[in-house]
């Protein structure tokens, strides 16, 4: 707590400067929608088709040519990487601060 309230005693005898509460606040949001992003990709390719597979294992082995069902962990994650995190890190880079 005493970290705190020295940077808000810094601040304040400093005086707020508006820009650089403005770019915490870009900084905040950055952090925020890349979290998500982050998330998003982990939930989708990742831990929702494990669960899947975990759940009836048997059904997915033996498949075509596959032995093991780690193909098609490792399609959904690839595919889940481009969803989540690729296209969405693009349209971010592509919009001007003011659209934020």
């Amino acid at each position: 707590m005493k970290p705190l309230l020295a940077k808000l005693r810094l601040r304040i005898k400093r005086g707020i400067d508006a820009e650089s509460l403005l770019r915490d606040a870009s900084f905040r949001q950055t952090r925020v929608f890349l979290f998500s992003t982050l998330t998003l990709f982990l939930l989708a390719g990742f831990v929702i088709p494990t669960a899947l597979i975990a759940s009836a294992a048997q059904e997915f082995s033996f498949i075509d040519d596959y032995a093991s069902p780690f193909p098609f962990v490792v399609n959904t994650t690839f595919q889940a990487a481009g969803v989540f995190l690729f296209w969405p890190v693009c349209f971010y880079l592509l919009f001007s601060k003011k659209v934020f």
